[in-house]
């Protein structure tokens, strides 16, 4: 989900806040001013995890122009597969080259050092 708890508790406190503002100057009673400013602030903090639910439902699941484009992508992706593949496949025998020159290499080491000593 977009955002965390604290946003739900922020609504609920500006919910309570507009609401009971906006009913203190009526004729109810205190008390019931308070507890219709609480229930009103819980409902406020429950709709806001809807809320949330729904912009990261939105954020995450893509329009279907881009489902569209991605059709086309996996053609690409596997053209590009298949000549990765390849590279792969070249750059296996340059390492055997490698290899071989590294062993030569080692070899041509050890022969020098056996001389110093």
């Amino acid at each position: 989900m977009v955002g965390s708890f604290l946003y739900n508790c922020w609504a609920a406190v500006i919910a309570f806040t507009i609401y009971f503002f906006m009913t203190f100057q009526s004729l109810n009673t205190p008390t019931s001013i308070i507890v219709k400013s609480f229930v009103f602030a819980i409902v406020v903090f429950f709709v806001t995890y809807l809320v949330r639910f729904i912009i990261a439902f939105v954020m995450k699941n893509p329009s279907e122009e881009l489902e569209q484009e991605q059709g086309t992508d996996e053609n690409e992706n596997a053209q590009s597969k298949s000549e990765t593949a390849e590279e792969l496949e070249k750059e296996k025998t340059d390492e055997k080259i490698t290899e071989d020159q590294a062993e030569k290499l080692a070899k041509s080491v050890k022969t020098m050092l056996e001389n110093d000593e």
